[in-house]
């Protein structure tokens, strides 16, 4: 789940967190995911 992992700091895989405290707060991890996944289906919609 994306509530459970740490969203990378290259934003290019999920890693665990470690604890709790070397997590970012996982609103801005979800912001973040949501922003690329936009990102994502505009590119993936221009291919077609």
């Amino acid at each position: 789940m994306i509530s459970q992992a740490k969203y990378a700091s290259n934003r290019d895989t999920f890693q665990p967190c470690t604890s709790i405290y070397s997590c970012m707060s996982k609103i801005e991890n979800y912001r973040l995911f949501v922003q690329d996944l936009k990102k994502w289906a505009v590119k993936k919609a221009a291919e077609k």
